[in-house]
């Protein structure tokens, strides 16, 4: 799409794939940054390291973190916004 739409291909085409990898690479961490701090890790409905392999299901941090949000219907947006983007990628 990106050569299609440039006026010169062989000059647009490789600065704009540099986003490509460097808008991903530099946006991940800070979001997972950002997630990470808030997150309760004194929760005890953490699953434990030691307690893999155990019969009950164990939440992510993350998803415990949505859960004990202040937004009370936070949780509820993101599973529907999960599973509109799963539908929209099949």
């Amino acid at each position: 799409m990106t050569a299609g739409e440039a006026r010169e291909p062989f000059k647009d085409v490789p600065i704009v794939m540099s986003f490509v990898y460097l808008v991903p690479l530099s946006l991940y961490p800070l979001t997972l940054m950002s997630a990470a701090a808030n997150v309760n890790y004194t929760d005890r409905s953490l699953p434990l390291v030691w307690n893999a392999g155990a019969e009950t299901v164990e939440l992510s941090p993350f998803i415990i973190a949505i859960q004990t949000s202040a937004i009370s219907g936070l949780a509820k947006a993101l599973q529907l916004f999960f599973i509109i983007s799963s539908y929209t990628a099949a």
